[in-house]
């Protein structure tokens, strides 16, 4: 069902990875409030193209089950974008990825496919990253994880929850040439609900605000449609256009969605060996 949700859509609106990047970047709102990049708005799903390897895996389709507990690994990762398999820059021993957004109108990511059934809470404790940013930060909305979930099991997600990477609402404060571990299911209110704002996710969170949820926050809220389902996961930088920060070069290693985690260049779906001018 969900291959050939996917297939069709791709096939009917594909949108290249190298076409995404020439469109215009979101301003800042008016009233100071960061405003993740255009990862943020768009279908996730269009940056697969038809006969994607990714559509293939038959992971994607691996259901999730509650009794006996089990949840399926899910698709490898694709990088899209100005995202590359790389070597750490402080052991070459190490297979990592990295995202050259020195470009203003770049876009990086990573995506993975869920399979069926995998609900938010079964990702407690498995949504994690190790980074390393060059002579840059983090903020305005980058880098965030953001999850397509769908809330009543229609294959159709009505929206993203953001995570902002840096432990500060929309992110901020990621240290420099340094690798550092985040755990994004931790109590930080750091993740943004605000997509379900139509459906009540506001009433969920500290202060009725759907921006700044913690983890907890955001289960209790899924919970709440019990036929949800998470449909892909994406890592991505895409708001140096107006947040000069977080221009520049940055490395990730055991980036974690579930249970696929990227260890080595392998875990990723057709994306090359060659890497960034970093």
């Amino acid at each position: 069902m969900r291959r050939k949700f996917f297939a069709a859509l791709v096939g009917t609106c594909v949108v290249a990875a190298s076409a995404l990047l020439l469109g215009s970047a979101a301003p800042a709102a008016a009233d100071g409030t960061p405003q993740v990049g255009r990862i943020g708005t768009l279908n996730t799903s269009t940056l697969l193209f038809a006969g994607d390897p990714l559509l293939a895996e038959q992971a994607q389709t691996a259901p999730a089950t509650t009794a006996p507990a089990n949840l399926p690994p899910g698709t490898k990762y694709k990088l899209f974008g100005a995202a590359k398999n790389d070597t750490d820059p402080e052991n070459a021993f190490n297979e990592v990825f990295s995202f050259d957004t020195h470009d203003p109108n770049a876009v990086a990511g990573a995506i993975k496919l869920f399979g069926d059934h995998v609900k938010v809470p079964m990702l407690d404790d498995q949504i994690e990253l190790k980074y390393y940013y060059v002579q840059r930060s983090c903020g305005g909305g980058s880098t965030r994880f953001q999850l397509a979930v769908d809330l009543n099991g229609d294959n159709r997600p009505e929206g993203n929850a953001f995570g902002y990477v840096g432990d500060k609402p929309f992110g901020g404060g990621c240290p420099m040439n340094v690798w550092t571990y985040e755990d994004m299911t931790d109590t930080v209110p750091k993740w943004d609900l605000s997509q379900f704002a139509a459906f009540g996710s506001g009433a969920f969170c500290t202060g009725a605000n759907p921006f700044t949820c913690n983890w907890q926050q955001v289960e209790a809220f899924f919970s709440s449609f019990p036929t949800h389902q998470v449909e892909n996961e994406v890592l991505v930088d895409d708001s140096q256009s107006f947040f000069a920060a977080d221009s520049g070069c940055a490395y990730f290693d055991l980036v974690s969605a579930g249970a696929r985690t990227y260890v080595r260049h392998d875990d990723a779906n057709d994306s090359g060996d060659l890497p960034n001018a970093c």
